[in-house]
């Protein structure tokens, strides 16, 4: 009895050995496709940046023959320091609108993602595009940078510059000015400069401005700086009989 149970044994084992040896390649992972030919190519569309200002990035890719994509196939573009992404999500559709992945655009990369559709799709080819700021650049310093975006293309160089400002003149009275940060690519903040002469005034400051149309304004986000030594909210301003600020609402 205990011999015949021994035999069974050692057959169920093998058994279980051989499926798991023919059935295991079969099984298909996804890749990094980034080295792998993927791209074809990028491009800036500007290569001389002033500090702070933005340029777009296009990027095109094809499958490639004998590299059929998979679900879950990943693109991945590394951003170098001096070149920070707007933050934000690119649907990737063929000829008929059909989804097949989605680009998360991030400060320091680009990752793309496949899903399944790749694998009912042929010969694949697209094209994206995406936005960069210039940042990390020494004020009064110009620095090249060369990039292939983590990619087996040849490295593409962008020119920054960060003017260093010179000489004591404030400027004039007032000036307006504004911008998007790569994080809240959905908002725009806005500056009002006065009197940066710090003249001697013998009247009050009254100053009016409105909002461009579909933009909503936050009350929440004031901050009012004086001398560059106090930061204030709206309530902490008016409380201390600096002024007073009324928001309307034009109709």
């Amino acid at each position: 009895m205990s011999t015949y149970l021994k035999r069974i044994s050692v057959i169920c084992f093998i058994f279980t050995v051989l499926i798991g040896q023919i059935f295991m390649p079969i099984i298909g992972h996804a890749q990094e496709l980034n080295t792998t030919g993927f791209v074809d190519s990028f491009s800036f569309e500007k290569t001389k940046l002033n500090y702070g200002e933005k340029t777009t990035i296009h990027v095109n890719f094809s499958e490639k023959p004998g590299k059929k994509m998979k679900s879950g196939d990943t693109l991945t573009l590394a951003l170098p320091p001096e070149l920070k992404g707007y933050s934000g999500t690119i649907p990737l559709k063929d000829d008929s609108g059909r989804i097949f992945g989605t680009c998360q655009i991030n400060a320091n990369n680009v990752v793309c993602t496949f899903n399944d559709t790749v694998e009912q799709l042929e010969n694949i080819r697209g094209n994206f595009n995406f936005t960069v700021q210039g940042t990390n650049v020494e004020a009064g310093k110009t620095k090249d940078v060369q990039t292939n975006l983590g990619t087996d293309l040849e490295k593409q160089m962008v020119s920054i510059t960060h003017p260093k400002g010179e000489g004591t003149e404030p400027g004039i009275f007032f000036y307006k000015s504004g911008d998007i940060q790569p994080d809240k690519s959905n908002e725009v903040r806005w500056f009002l400069n006065i009197n940066l002469k710090k003249q001697y005034l013998h009247d009050n400051i009254v100053l009016k401005d409105t909002l461009q149309e579909g933009q909503t304004l936050n009350k929440d986000s004031f901050t009012i700086t004086i001398n560059n030594k106090e930061y204030l909210s709206l309530k902490q301003f008016q409380d201390r009989g600096y002024g007073y600020i009324k928001l309307t609402r034009i109709h």
